[in-house]
């Protein structure tokens, strides 16, 4: 490489983390598996924040919808997008 954009010290701890988790087709599988709301959401429910995500879902029900609000109100678009 002709510059060096990384010190040996964080080569080092690249290393480790690829070893620690069996290397980068396994670090990416943990990071699809984490982008599972389900998931994410065990977790947090683990951590003391399930109530919280609940009343936040419930919450998240009583939202205005924009298509309920465009069906209300009449509006049309002459270009869909």
């Amino acid at each position: 490489m002709h510059f060096k954009l990384l010190s040996d010290k964080d080569l080092k701890a690249m290393d480790a983390l690829l070893d620690s988790y069996g290397g980068a087709k396994e670090i990416s599988k943990k990071i699809d598996s984490m982008r599972d709301y389900e998931t994410r959401k065990r977790i947090a429910g683990e951590k003391g924040y399930g109530e919280m995500l609940e009343k936040a879902e419930e919450y998240a029900k009583n939202f205005a919808k924009v298509e309920d609000f465009v069906a209300k109100n009449g509006i049309t678009v002459t270009k869909q997008g």
